[in-house]
């Protein structure tokens, strides 16, 4: 049977059961209008996609300077952060190139950590690391404002040695 003697209008006028015929161009018809929609479903989903990346280069959250971005988080981070809570203020810096570029410029962030001098796995490299973010780097012999720092009392630290 050709396309043009498959009359679609007069067939869904009436209620009569189908040929044979007419039932394999109407099963044929379906199945090639669900590859159709397959292909179209397909095709949205590749358009929405590429549409949410162009909306993502006009976002507003590229626009926010630096300096707002760290102020925003100072807000979020105590100012005094447990050693072993770092891992929040490292976090932030790893979303993106951005967050870390506003999180090493807000000193801020970096002048306050609670230090349990008991704890074995800390060295003076890694808290001179996290305190020179803070725009005040510790180097040995230097005077420091150890008001930042937390320590454990009733701990007897030793002083240096002239």
């Amino acid at each position: 049977m050709s396309s043009s003697a498959f009359d679609l209008a007069r067939l869904l006028s009436t209620n009569d059961p189908l040929d044979s015929d007419e039932k394999q161009h109407a099963r044929s018809k379906v199945a090639a209008l669900n590859r159709r929609l397959d292909d179209l479903r397909s095709l949205c989903q590749q358009l929405e996609n590429e549409l949410a990346e162009h909306r993502l280069l006009l976002s507003i959250s590229r626009e926010i300077p630096n300096e707002l971005l760290g102020a925003i988080f100072e807000l979020i981070v105590p100012p005094l952060v447990a050693y072993q809570s770092k891992q929040d203020l490292t976090n932030l810096r790893l979303v993106c190139k951005k967050w870390r570029d506003a999180a090493d410029i807000t000193h801020r962030l970096w002048s306050g950590l609670k230090i349990d001098v008991e704890d074995e796995s800390l060295s003076f490299e890694k808290i001179a690391a996290w305190y020179g973010r803070s725009g005040d780097h510790l180097h040995p012999g230097k005077h420091h404002n150890l008001s930042t720092f937390t320590f454990i009392p009733n701990i007897h630290i030793p002083e240096e040695s002239s």
